[in-house]
């Protein structure tokens, strides 16, 4: 899955060509899968006999659309979910990444340390984040009961600096998926302000191995 970097990347993205009412939640909730097991917060479930995988959109669209339409912070978390499955075509389909071999996904997060400072810079990433009030009580902490001091403590990690030579994920690979996912998702904000959607989750399945 995409990082956190790329992520807000994109929210930043988002937000330059859109009108984001409320950038704090949607940056948070942008963030907000990766801080809890993914196989609950990314709605993970098999399917055809558990030969794919996907995210299950449509229960999250069921679940919160109201909010969907209105709310930034949830706008925010389904786009990172659509991301994310964006992502591993990307990653598996167009560059043929192959997370099997002992320590390749240790070195892929590796590669991601390496690209957060040109990442923040490029994209103007700030290292102060609002925080939601009250976080316990959004229906939201159903499926993502996440401490948001320790989503800062992770956040402010990612503004530390890291040595070496990229493994597999260069900035090349960085740019073209961010540019790839805002298109995508700037259309996406716009169908789901209006109460529908575009992103179908079994159009971006994976094989059940990955």
């Amino acid at each position: 899955m995409a990082s956190r970097m790329i992520h807000l990347a994109i929210a930043y993205k988002v937000a330059e060509q859109r009108d984001v009412g409320d950038f704090a939640r949607f940056q948070i909730g942008t963030m907000l899968p990766d801080e809890y097991p993914k196989n609950i917060s990314h709605l993970k479930y098999s399917f055809d006999d558990g030969r794919k995988k996907s995210y299950r959109l449509s229960f999250f669209r069921q679940r919160y659309g109201q909010k969907l339409a209105v709310d930034d912070l949830y706008k925010g978390y389904y786009l990172h979910l659509v991301e994310d499955m964006l992502y591993r075509n990307f990653v598996y389909g167009r560059h043929y990444w192959d997370p099997r071999p002992a320590g390749n996904i240790e070195k892929l997060h590796h590669d991601y340390n390496l690209l957060n400072g040109y990442i923040i810079q490029k994209y103007g990433i700030e290292k102060g984040l609002v925080l939601p009030a009250d976080f316990e009580k959004e229906p939201l902490f159903e499926i993502c009961p996440v401490s948001l001091q320790a989503l800062r403590a992770s956040f402010e990690r990612d503004f530390l600096p890291d040595d070496g030579t990229p493994f597999f994920f260069t900035v090349q690979m960085a740019e073209e998926f961010i540019q790839l996912a805002t298109q995508q998702c700037v259309q996406e904000y716009d169908a789901l302000t209006e109460g529908t959607f575009l992103t179908d989750e079994r159009q971006y399945a994976w094989d059940n191995y990955q």
